[in-house]
């Protein structure tokens, strides 16, 4: 990938952001789920991130996430990816969650602003498989 031409993609799907206690053992019912999946777990909180057909009822979720992700994976030599991607979003008031993995990241933003997402990320990057 290059600087130039940044290229995102949909991550298929509707997520749930669900935060846990920090000492609380990771749920068995996440560890069955398919597509995207996040478990972090800091000092101060375990964070989980599923798509939200997965949240069992009874679980406090922040639903309705919809995310994005580059299209090829990135280098860790590609500096400023996410920092032009997530300043782009800001100026059009639009909130997000990001999430980093070995080979991509991938932004998190509410269903209801996909239209601001994809007007705001078009003016930094191909959204054509958006």
């Amino acid at each position: 990938m290059t600087k130039n031409i940044l290229k995102l993609e949909w991550i298929p799907g509707r997520f749930a952001v669900i935060q846990l206690p920090a000492n609380a053992p990771i749920p068995m019912w996440v560890l069955d789920v398919d597509g995207l999946t996040n478990i972090t777990r800091t000092q101060k909180e375990l964070s989980i991130v599923c798509q939200e057909q997965y949240v069992p009822e009874g679980i406090e979720a922040d639903k309705d996430w919809i995310a994005l992700c580059f299209s090829e994976p990135v280098s860790f030599k590609e500096i400023g990816l996410v920092a032009k991607l997530t300043s782009t979003l800001a100026e059009a008031g639009v909130s997000l969650f990001a999430i980093s993995t070995y080979e991509n990241d991938i932004l998190l933003t509410k269903s209801s602003d996909s239209i601001a997402t994809r007007q705001a990320l078009g003016q930094v990057c191909d959204i054509s498989k958006l």
